[in-house]
């Protein structure tokens, strides 16, 4: 057994359980558990919209730099 493959179950279950969207979890979960072909897997995730990936803290110092930079997104 590889290193992370436990750790992808347990990780995907508790997101599962508790609503939390992890793409990059549930996408190598459907690889390694349920035969998803890795292309497949790497498209869907490229092709998600983006999305607030960071929260608290994290999240205000993301939103600062986006501002310098002229990103900033408005609020839906």
């Amino acid at each position: 057994m590889a290193e992370g493959i436990g750790t992808t179950q347990a990780v995907n279950a508790l997101a599962t359980a508790r609503g939390i969207e992890m793409p990059i979890v549930a996408e190598t979960y459907r690889v390694l558990f349920e035969g998803k072909p890795i292309r497949h897997a790497m498209r869907g995730l490229m092709e998600r919209e983006r999305g607030e990936e960071l929260s608290g803290p994290l999240a205000d110092v993301s939103r600062l730099f986006r501002v310098t930079r002229g990103e900033a997104r408005s609020a839906d």
